[in-house]
């Protein structure tokens, strides 16, 4: 009987082993095949497009945040702060950072008029472009009209756009949260770190997966979503703190760039933030054909092969069958 029992222990034991190494298996040829498929889906190219309206939507975002955070608190905190908390993402820009909010604060009614246009028109860019890539990305057609367009790009930077800035303003709101809650400042320490940290995960987790459920026209089953969000949130922090870590050791690159250092440092950070984001877009699209549909990673990638935008500008560029016997029958 003991035996038995133990025999049958043994077999569940390798069944669970098998079907965690089969998700393993299906995890790793979803991710290598959608990283193939970026970029047949000229995902570079978009994720540049994004990051360029990002970049200009990068300063406009901490002036409105920090003009609107100083009419409740003490400026100087404000700048601090807002110092402070991209010093977290992107280290080496506090001074600049910190010089460029001052003096916006110190003229806050005309600025943050400014701010506030400049944000809304590279807000809907980065969104229109994010729209773009992300139907190339999940195989349908962009054929929205104008309108329908526009009326998408102005939702999701009111609730996608917002969630991402908090997330990345997350160690801005937790401080005065915390004291509000507990009637205490919070000490400066791991615990605070990691509150922060899980925050702005759990922040950025929501915000990936909002962008790939509602902005491409195709609709994905929650599984895919879920798994491409918490790729894309996962890969966008540890990339953070690699690159944190990176540039903080071997990133003396005024030497190199001068006054534009920290311009370069930014414009790397925001490329790498993009790309995460269209790759994250590109797992949930694979997921949900090749584990959930069943398809094979062939057939997925002939699929992305032949709507390829480089593919259609190469048979746009080549003559029709008609020209061809037009030229040789004249």
């Amino acid at each position: 009987m003991s035996q038995t029992r133990a025999r049958g222990r043994g077999m569940r034991h390798q069944s669970s082993g098998g079907a965690l190494s089969r998700h393993a298996r299906q995890a790793t040829d979803v991710v290598v095949q959608s990283a193939k498929d970026m970029v047949v889906d000229n995902g570079p190219a978009w994720s540049a497009a994004i990051a360029y309206y990002a970049l200009l939507s990068t300063v406009p975002v901490l002036l409105v945040i920090g003009i609107v955070v100083s009419f409740f608190v003490d400026p100087q905190w404000a700048v601090d702060r807002l110092t402070n908390t991209l010093g977290d993402f992107v280290p080496q820009t506090e001074g600049v950072i910190e010089d460029t909010v001052d003096r916006a604060l110190a003229s806050r009614g005309q600025i943050g008029l400014l701010a506030f246009i400049s944000l809304l028109w590279s807000g809907t860019r980065v969104f229109d472009n994010l729209t773009r890539a992300m139907n190339v990305v999940f195989d349908v057609d962009d054929d929205y009209s104008p309108l329908q367009r526009l009326g998408i790009q102005i939702v999701m930077l009111l609730s996608v756009g917002v969630l991402f800035l908090i997330a990345l303003g997350s160690g801005l709101l937790i401080e005065p949260a915390w004291e509000a809650v507990r009637g205490t400042p919070p000490e400066a320490g791991s615990v605070m770190t990691i509150v922060t940290w899980l925050t702005r995960g759990g922040l950025l987790l929501l915000a990936h997966y909002l962008l790939y459920r509602f902005v491409p026209r195709r609709q994905s089953d929650n599984r895919a979503l879920i798994f491409g969000a918490a790729c894309a949130t996962l890969a966008f922090m540890l990339a953070s703190i690699i690159f944190g870590a990176v540039i903080s050791r071997y990133g003396n690159f005024e030497q190199l760039y001068g006054p534009l250092a920290v311009v370069m440092i930014v414009v790397v950070w925001v490329g790498i933030g993009a790309h995460i984001t269209v790759l994250g877009g590109e797992i949930v699209s694979h997921v949900q054909e090749m584990v959930i549909e069943g398809k094979s990673a062939d057939d997925v990638g002939r699929r992305h092969a032949e709507r390829s935008p480089r593919q259609h500008q190469l048979e746009a560029s080549l003559p029709s069958p008609e020209q061809i016997k037009q030229k040789v029958g004249g």
